[in-house]
């Protein structure tokens, strides 16, 4: 296992009970979790799933992408196992966090899980922050109140409760980002292909793949995949699986003491110069330099949160 610095990664024990953590769920006042948690401020990142329902303007990074949240309409913001994430300017900001793990999410239905193919779990389509239009804001404020009062409560079936009001809050997000970005009907079935694609790719990229090999685990032609990559991102196949490892990579540097050449084996790079050549082409910066400067921004970083 990989020596962490500086990003620690908190559990769902960090909030709750172990014997609660176990069942894979925590609902929480966002404001009370921020002046209760006795830890440092900044980065840090999570094994589970948090969705954030919020109101008042504050700043959130998410993976080296900066968001800012508006102090006129709510805010939904989901973030992913293994997401870099903090808090700008979050003092005054009021909500509800609602941290859950994949297999709460499944419940017992079989593998694979449905999640990535739930909107705002996939990032080639869904940016991570959503500000909420009213339709949105009126459907989801009840469906939150209700997990609040299911967790706090207990009482029959509260996990199933709370389970299908986050498969619903998921679902009504996303249909509220296709509201705010209109696409013609017939986009949907490619929007299913592409957010297949993504699991593919989530699941394999340690693993040298072709775009042809993903292809045809996805019973269709290599052409036929780019063009729909292309339809929704303005990019091809074979840039979107390299994303997801420059991802992985920026991750590693930040997140752990490997070295340069240990993370290029880890991707599947056989020639560690070589990657450094490729990361330094996408990013401007040697791994190295880039490992320094991102620690320096972290350190220098503000804010705390659940």
């Amino acid at each position: 296992m990989a020596e962490t610095r500086d990003i620690p990664d908190y559990p769902l024990t960090d909030y709750v009970q172990p014997e609660i953590a176990e069942l894979g769920l925590y609902v929480g006042r966002f404001e009370v979790l921020n002046t209760q948690m006795d830890r440092p401020p900044g980065m840090h990142r999570h094994g589970h799933f948090e969705l954030f329902w919020l109101h008042g303007p504050a700043e959130h990074f998410n993976d080296f992408e900066h968001f800012k949240l508006p102090a006129e309409h709510p805010s939904f913001i989901l973030v992913s196992p293994g997401q870099l994430h903090r808090w700008e300017g979050a003092d005054d900001i009021r909500g509800t966090l609602i941290s859950f793990t994949t297999a709460f999410f499944d419940g017992r239905e079989p593998p694979p899980s449905r999640l990535m193919q739930l909107g705002f779990v996939n990032r080639m389509c869904y940016p991570p922050v959503l500000t909420a239009d009213t339709t949105l804001e009126e459907d989801v404020t009840p469906l939150i109140a209700r997990c609040e009062q299911e967790y706090a409560t207990r009482g029959e079936g509260w996990m199933e409760v709370c389970r299908h009001s986050i498969r619903l809050i998921l679902l009504l997000a996303s249909r509220a980002w296709l509201r705010q970005k209109p696409e013609p009907r017939e986009a949907g079935r490619s929007r299913e292909l592409l957010q297949r694609f993504q699991a593919e790719v989530e699941n394999s990229f340690r693993q040298p793949m072709s775009v042809a090999s993903y292809a045809r685990q996805l019973g269709v032609t290599a052409g036929h995949l780019n063009d729909v990559v292309r339809q929704f991102t303005a990019g091809t196949a074979g840039e979107l699986i390299h994303a997801r490892e420059l991802l992985e990579a920026r991750r590693l540097l930040m997140h752990t003491e490997l070295s340069v050449s240990e993370i290029a084996y880890r991707l599947g790079y056989k020639d560690p110069s070589y990657f450094a050549r490729v990361f330094r082409k996408s990013t401007g910066q040697a791994p190295a330099d880039f490992r320094a400067a991102i620690r320096e921004t972290c350190r220098a970083g503000v804010g705390r949160e659940g």
